[in-house]
């Protein structure tokens, strides 16, 4: 019978944290981590290929002569619902959220996802040294909150026997969006809370850049994965309170945000500054203010 895998197969994706010095290679067998609540895994492998033409003398001019791969890259799309880890409380974010820089640091995930159907029709994908490119987070009232983190990765292979041992399951409640708000600042220092918000989308940027460089090995594969500028962006929606955020977009104020959620956990975007602000004027209903903001530097508290 041909087996048809589908979402509402056993699917888990566990992973382990990765050296740079480890980038491309393969972890030994150990306990993983268990990504919390995912609710959507998209890898995509791409070789990169390149048709090549040439001047030729036979009935296949037209015809490329050749297919080859260029730069091959991983990217995989992860959307999850955050919650607190079980023990150990391990959240990726705490070294893998913001590009590490230095000597040898934690710098990449590897990661091993089952698709199980029954005990004999089952397999893994095994991906390589995931790196976060860019990560959103997203509020509404009503909704748990949802977190989205696009990867760059060295590659992608599949495997009929695990490498890694999956832990525990989560049993925590996920993140919902009463558990978590938006404070500002206009000084760097106090804080309060944004009045009247509404729905809040936060995209961070590491900006990575592929390397790619010459080996006596000849391999196609990537050298690593460099972190670029680091840039923050966010837009917030609240009804109309007052009129001192039209005034802080017209008069080029600097705003610090700051998102906290459970567990002492947080995301500011430092030395900001609002670059739209509509207003929403339309009859039966509240007046909206479309916060659109972009900050020069961010950081975390996980």
């Amino acid at each position: 019978m041909t087996v048809r895998y589908s979402g509402m197969d056993m699917i888990e994706a566990i992973y382990v944290e990765r050296y740079e010095d480890n980038f491309g290679g393969t972890p030994s067998a150990q306990t993983g981590h268990r990504w919390v609540y995912p609710q959507e895994i998209v890898p995509d492998y791409d070789p990169d290929l390149k048709l090549i033409y040439i001047l030729r003398s036979d009935g296949y001019a037209r015809s490329a002569k050749r297919i080859l791969s260029g730069r091959p890259i991983l990217r995989c799309r992860l959307a999850w619902m955050q919650a607190v880890p079980v023990s150990p409380t391990t959240y990726w974010q705490t070294n893998l959220l913001k590009a590490a820089l230095g000597d040898n640091p934690i710098s990449s995930i590897w990661m091993e996802v089952l698709i199980k159907r029954s005990d004999t029709n089952k397999f893994w994908l095994r991906l390589n040294s995931l790196k976060a490119d860019v990560v959103t987070i997203r509020g509404s009232i009503g909704e748990p909150q949802q977190w989205t983190a696009e990867f760059l990765g060295y590659g992608m292979a599949t495997a009929t026997s695990a490498l890694l041992t999956a832990p525990a399951e989560h049993i925590n409640d996920p993140w919902e969006w009463a558990d978590t708000y938006i404070q500002y600042s206009i000084n760097g220092i106090d804080f309060s809370d944004f009045p009247d918000l509404t729905d809040y989308e936060i995209k961070l940027y590491n900006s990575l850049k592929p390397n790619y460089t010459f080996r006596s090995t000849g391999s196609k594969q990537l050298t690593s994965l460099e972190p670029g500028v680091e840039r923050a962006t966010a837009r917030l929606t609240a009804n109309l309170t007052d009129k001192a955020f039209i005034d802080h977009l017209v008069n080029l104020s600097r705003v610090d945000l700051k998102l906290l959620m459970p567990n002492n956990k947080w995301v500011l975007m430092s030395r900001g500054q609002f670059r739209r602000v509509p207003v929403d004027i339309k009859t039966e209903d509240l007046i909206a203010l479309t916060f659109d903001y972009e900050s020069m530097e961010w950081t975390h508290g996980f």
